[in-house]
């Protein structure tokens, strides 16, 4: 991608919608410029031109731009850590996506408030939040929202220490995860599964889990792989050398079913 050729061409696009009254052009340009500050790891790039595209729809009263500029400046809050903020972004979102009817940016807009809540320890509204949102996203049919959520509310269970719960929830998600063929997905919810099979005991579990995690991640070049790296082994001294066979038999199989191999 060359970033650079990109913003030259998206600044002299916004000066071209200016001069000519566009302000939702002038602020889908403020996006994308967002967008690329954001890949580049300019945080602090990507908040002010959300900022200079939201400073437009509200003089527009463009409610749809509106909601998706705060949504988008709670995603940067929360990652400056700045909860408090980003609480408020996303709450200002979701009425507005209520009162306009936009269920589909709400029901993700509930997601980003429901792991606010997770953070802050806040299960019961963390929950609730997670509820709504699989609701709405069944009566969508939003599969890959569906697969979200349920990733969600495994790691809600799992920081509350539900771990059975946790482990429901996760194999919800990789269902149709596996189904969509989300391989960076099912990379990171096997994952998951893993420490919550090693919480329940169901090492053998676990292991199969993290070693596909492993192998997806080293695809995907994640920076995850770190940290399954650092529990695998552990998880591997648990197992017996009878379950291996089978065990390894298991993960091929899978692996061959989602990559095609």
């Amino acid at each position: 991608i060359d970033f650079s050729v990109a913003f030259d061409w998206y600044r002299l696009a916004m000066s071209v919608y200016e001069r000519s009254g566009d302000a939702a052009g002038y602020s889908d340009c403020c996006g994308f410029i967002a967008y690329m500050h954001f890949m580049q790891g300019d945080i602090d790039g990507a908040e002010r031109s959300i900022s200079w595209g939201l400073a437009r729809d509200e003089g527009e009263n463009d409610r749809i731009r509106i909601a998706a500029g705060n949504r988008r400046l709670g995603v940067i809050a929360e990652m400056k850590q700045d909860l408090e903020d980003a609480s408020e972004r996303f709450e200002k979102a979701g009425k507005i996506e209520q009162q306009i009817g936009d269920l589909h940016s709400y029901s993700r807009t509930l997601n980003h408030l429901a792991r606010i809540a997770r953070i802050q320890a806040n299960f019961e509204d963390a929950e609730k939040y997670l509820e709504e949102s699989l609701v709405i996203k069944e009566e969508l049919d939003d599969q890959p929202g569906l697969a979200s959520g349920y990733h969600e509310m495994g790691n809600l269970f799992l920081n509350g220490k539900r771990f059975e719960e946790a482990r429901q929830s996760y194999e919800e998600a990789l269902k149709i995860e596996v189904a969509l063929r989300d391989i960076p997905g099912i990379a990171v919810t096997q994952a998951q599964l893993g420490l919550v099979n090693r919480q329940l005991l169901a090492f053998d579990i676990s292991y199969e889990s993290l070693a596909i995690a492993r192998h997806l991640m080293r695809k995907l070049k994640s920076p995850n792989i770190v940290a399954v790296d650092a529990i695998i082994d552990d998880v591997y001294s648990m197992v017996s050398e009878t379950q291996l066979g089978d065990i390894e038999a298991e993960i091929d199989s899978f692996l061959r079913s989602v990559l095609g191999e």
